[in-house]
């Protein structure tokens, strides 16, 4: 008689987890890692093949959690209320050929190479900051003639819509148009809709916490919609939802009804040849 257990050989799980990532899917997560921190605001610099994140959050008690594969280190009411899985920094290994962490009143600095052999990596006292500065040398822009800073600003154009924390790179706020306090939402069951009667019912985006999530629309002009924070999205780099069919269905349904209230008081509201 024997017994057999689930094993896991962490190299090659390390190693297949490469091509879960991208480089967008990475900045995102540096910057849904600083919105979780409470940050107010984050600064990026990019220069050459160096990128920079600076927030200004409550930083990061055990460094050890930024490279602890399923272990997010985030308390259990964020854990629980947007399903934090602890994978934002592991995709950073991938682009970068070194790392440098430093937050609160620790740091760490090694080859990626070596963090993703399991070496051990030296934690020392640094002069205390605030927040977390998350430093990544020898990245690459993935576009051939498009350098890094060029590269990293039109990703950041898109990621930071709907994005609630200011982020700035290179010294320059990054356009945030969904994150206007003055928008009319409408609260559904499926999370707030901003409807616009220009735009197809049939045509929508989703934002699942503050970053665009699922395929971009065909068109220029359609509905937004930003998901409950707990929705659940496909692991690890989150860019789609997990259930799609169902929940696409109730994200129409939820559209058509905001779509509806929102025909209504335009008809209210207007003469009936405007309204046409």
């Amino acid at each position: 008689m024997s017994t057999i257990r689930l094993k896991t050989n962490q190299h090659k799980l390390i190693a297949n987890l490469r091509h879960a990532f991208n480089q967008a899917s990475m900045l995102g997560e540096l910057l849904q890692n600083a919105r979780r921190a409470q940050a107010s605001h984050i600064q990026i610099t990019v220069e050459g093949d160096t990128l920079i994140v600076r927030d200004d959050g409550v930083g990061i008690a055990d460094l050890q959690t930024l490279i602890f594969i399923a272990e997010s280190g985030w308390d259990k009411d964020l854990q629980a209320r947007e399903n934090a899985f602890g994978l934002g920094v592991l995709s950073t290994l991938y682009f970068a050929q070194h790392l440098s962490v430093h937050s609160i009143d620790q740091a760490f600095n090694a080859a990626t190479e070596a963090i993703m052999r399991g070496d051990a990596v030296l934690v020392y006292p640094e002069s205390p900051r605030v927040g977390t500065e998350i430093r990544l040398d020898g990245v690459q822009s993935p576009d051939a003639g498009i350098n890094l800073p060029e590269w990293v600003g039109r990703k950041l154009n898109r990621l930071c819509k709907a994005f609630p924390v200011p982020v700035f790179l290179n010294g320059t706020e990054i356009d945030r148009p969904l994150a206007d306090p003055s928008l009319s939402w409408r609260q559904t069951n499926m999370g707030e809709v901003l409807i616009d009667l220009r735009a197809s019912r049939m045509q929508w985006g989703c934002f699942l916490q503050g970053l665009p999530i699922g395929e971009r629309p065909m068109y220029s002009k359609h509905q937004i919609i930003l998901l409950p924070d707990d929705t659940l999205a496909k692991l690890p780099d989150r860019q789609y939802l997990l259930n799609e069919a169902q929940d696409h269905k109730r994200i129409q349904t939820a559209v058509d009804l905001a779509y509806r209230e929102a025909l209504i008081e335009a008809k209210q509201r207007l003469a009936a040849r405007e309204f046409i």
